[in-house]
């Protein structure tokens, strides 16, 4: 049985420094996948700290708007996490469900690019520990998704490639 996971150590995990290697961009080059009308492409490696991770991309083809890029922790016991899901504009609206529950603001989101947070509340309510998304337009495609990925995620470019797109701020 996994374990919960609390905000702290969420917070933590996102935090943490993930170097990306010199040719990350061609591992994470999404391939159609047979018989199906999406393409994926999977990232994973392990950090000095014990941690792992994974970076996921999926994309419909049929529906360009229709992506996620996903950030997983996988844990030293090999349960799975989901800390953060760039959503694009899928045909079906998001409903956050503990908010629906209590008559909370911000239940229902339109059909909007959206980003899901995992929560400590979700995961001892029995919901996904990512149910929880909150509109954002802090991207327009799964280029600009990943790119915010990277940016809230902790990742760290390879040097030259940080000074060439200016992501790194002044580090």
């Amino acid at each position: 049985m996994s374990r919960i996971l609390s905000d702290v150590e969420i917070q933590q995990l996102l935090a943490e420094s993930k170097p990306l290697s010199p040719n990350w961009e061609s591992r994470l080059r999404l391939i159609p996948k047979a018989q199906q009308a999406f393409s994926q492409r999977d990232y994973s490696w392990q950090l000095s700290t014990g941690h792992e991770f994974s970076l996921i991309l999926r994309s419909n083809r049929l529906s360009p708007l229709d992506f996620s890029v996903i950030l997983v922790f996988k844990d030293m016991d090999g349960a799975e996490y989901i800390l953060r899901r760039h959503n694009g504009a899928h045909a079906s609206r998001h409903t956050n469900a503990y908010e629906k529950r209590l008559g909370l603001p911000n239940a229902e989101l339109p059909i909007c690019f959206h980003r899901h947070l995992a929560t400590e509340r979700y995961q001892k309510a029995g919901l996904k520990i990512d149910g929880y998304a909150e509109q954002t337009d802090d991207y327009s495609d799964i280029r600009t998704a990943q790119d915010a990925m990277i940016k809230d995620a902790g990742f760290i470019l390879p040097l030259s490639e940080g000074r060439q797109l200016g992501m790194l701020g002044d580090n």
